[in-house]
């Protein structure tokens, strides 16, 4: 069972997990900006989220403590319109390829 209730932002994540350096979480600026414009792209697209929900599938997914907490703070920071730095934005059509992956189960 999915620890995130959307779907969309579950797909998200996991593609955000492929990309960073899960032993330093989110240390590292690169892997900091790629987290950042995750959420950035989701909350302009509509696709919302609970930080709490952030929270339980980092750590259920091998965050470390450390890039669970970061992780769920910048959640809590995006939800809530406070800006963030910096920001590593996604492909034009990372939205769309978010969405069709989460339709398909994926």
């Amino acid at each position: 069972m999915s620890l995130v209730s959307n779907p969309v932002v579950r797909v998200g994540l996991e593609d955000l997990a492929k990309t960073i350096n899960l032993p330093t979480g989110l240390g590292n600026v690169r892997d900091r900006g790629a987290a950042v414009g995750l959420f950035l792209l989701l909350k302009k697209n509509n696709e919302s989220w609970d930080p709490q929900e952030i929270h339980d599938w980092a750590m259920a997914n091998g965050w470390t403590e450390r890039g669970v907490e970061d992780l769920t703070q910048l959640a809590r920071d995006v939800n809530e319109g406070k800006k963030v730095r910096p920001e590593r934005h996604w492909s034009p059509d990372a939205i769309d390829r978010l969405r069709a992956q989460a339709r398909r189960g994926g």
